[in-house]
């Protein structure tokens, strides 16, 4: 009776199991028999066009009172991209053939499949995130042409932080290309990975990389934001007429003073009330243009830039 009472429980509780659905995604896409991973670079230097395949784990219905280009979509708008697909019984599919055409210089470009159009034989739609839920299929890669593919892993555009510095990371392609951060000539690895620590001042800062094959031609921008602590004090020093330099006021050092031809003029190690007056070993600056550099105590530059400097004595 207590085995009969113990094999009944148990099929009951497999009897009430909801087992996952099996819905329908993407298995592989590929070029050239190449897998396309996620952000791929794809070298594309003699050709304007490119064929990918888009294989599913099962067949697939695309729904026929809508256009092919409302259910599969390509970014940027301004390529052309024809699908081919690829019939079985029932008009369901198994693969799409893509062509995406008019590619006339590097581009990032993103493929879109819509969910809400493709169903199995069950009725389950699309789920392109792999989370057993309808969803779109996207995938981004890039193809080179003729420009260098910058990427930037980290930090994203827009990163806020506390800290005085941040390391950027990313990659370009081809990694024989030419790269500056910030004027700041940048060595790369063999694949063109690359790390490089900037330091940040408070508020908004503009991280410039410029690139090219030969020359530094292009040109790209990351937005960071430094926030102050509570308890950060910021100098907000006054140079001259209408100049105000702002730095972390527990990592300034030194302000280092250069003609605009690069001589050195002189350092200012002691500021008071966060206010430099222009007097240098007991003689004022000249009215010119003076180029400033400052330091914090590791010897670390914190910022630089052009100084205009009108002497009122």
């Amino acid at each position: 009776m207590r085995k009969f009472f113990i094999i009944f429980i148990l099929i009951y509780i497999i009897g009430n199991i909801s087992f996952a659905q099996d819905y329908p995604s993407v298995s592989e896409i590929s070029y050239e028999g190449k897998y396309i991973k996620p952000d791929m670079v794809i070298d594309l230097r003699d050709e304007s066009y490119i064929n990918i395949k888009i294989e599913f784990n099962k067949i697939v219905y695309f729904n026929n009172e809508v256009s092919l280009k409302e259910i599969i979509k390509v970014f940027p708008k301004h390529l052309d991209y024809n699908p081919n697909l690829n019939y079985e019984d029932s008009y369901g599919i198994e693969k799409i053939c893509l062509s995406i055409s008019n590619i006339q210089s590097s581009e990032k470009i993103e493929v879109k499949l819509l969910s809400k159009y493709i169903t199995d034989n069950n009725g389950l739609h699309l789920d392109g995130e792999y989370k057993n839920i309808p969803s779109d299929f996207s995938r981004t890669f890039y193809i080179f042409r003729n420009i260098p593919i910058l990427r930037i892993f980290e930090p994203p555009n827009n990163f806020i932080t506390f800290k005085s510095k941040v390391e950027i990371e990313g990659n370009i392609y081809p990694e024989n290309s030419k790269l500056a951060i910030n004027n700041l000539e940048i060595e790369k690895s063999f694949n063109g990975n690359f790390k490089q620590e900037i330091s940040l001042f408070s508020g908004r800062n503009i991280i410039i990389f410029n690139y090219g094959m030969e020359d530094f031609s292009n040109r790209k921008e990351l937005l960071i934001f430094r926030k102050e602590k509570n308890s950060e004090k910021v100098l907000n020093i006054i140079a001259g007429q209408q100049n105000s330099i702002k730095v972390p006021a527990e990592e300034f050092n030194v302000l280092k003073i250069y003609t605009f031809q690069g001589k050195h003029v002189g350092d200012i190690k002691n500021i008071s009330n966060a206010e430099w007056d222009g007097l240098i070993n007991g003689n004022y600056l000249k009215t010119g243009i003076y180029i400033y550099v400052i330091k914090n105590i590791k010897g670390e530059v914190l910022r630089t830039g052009r100084l205009k400097y009108l002497n009122e004595k």
